[in-house]
């Protein structure tokens, strides 16, 4: 059977995800608390960025951060594409859950990882969010 990914995401409902007004230690408090290694920012249903673990230690060991200020204090260090070593794939709910893991190892090198996929009704990054799919949702394809 081929799975669409529909079939597999995870809705937007069921993730943990923080706000742009969101304390930066609640942020990472969730994350910790859930075992996340990467949290959404949403705003209205559209998604503003990804706070990943990596980010945290790196603007923490820069001495960059205020766990006391707000998350859109520091939106631009979760960029959703690009990042030095993640990028994030925009799909659609409506794409075949393969051709998906097959996009994410594509786009994964040896110095840039992408393990999360951005689920939208056609896959167009200013689309508001449906859910996310993971390297380990599609693991058993």
């Amino acid at each position: 059977m081929k799975y669409k990914v529909s079939d597999l995401y995870i809705s937007l409902n069921k993730v943990k995800y923080v706000s742009l007004e969101t304390l930066i230690k609640d942020a990472i408090n969730l994350m910790d608390i859930y075992n996340y290694s990467h949290i959404p920012v949403v705003d209205n249903g559209y998604l503003k960025g990804i706070i990943s673990e990596k980010n945290i230690i790196n603007l923490i060991n820069k001495d960059l951060i205020n766990k006391d200020k707000l998350v859109k204090d520091y939106l631009s260090y979760f960029v959703i594409k690009d990042n030095a070593d993640e990028t994030y794939l925009n799909v659609s709910r409506y794409e075949f859950a393969s051709d998906v893991k097959i996009k994410m190892s594509e786009l994964s090198t040896v110095n840039k990882k992408c393990n999360l996929a951005i689920v939208s009704e056609s896959g167009k990054e200013n689309e508001k969010i449906l859910g996310i799919i993971t390297n380990w949702d599609l693991l058993d394809l």
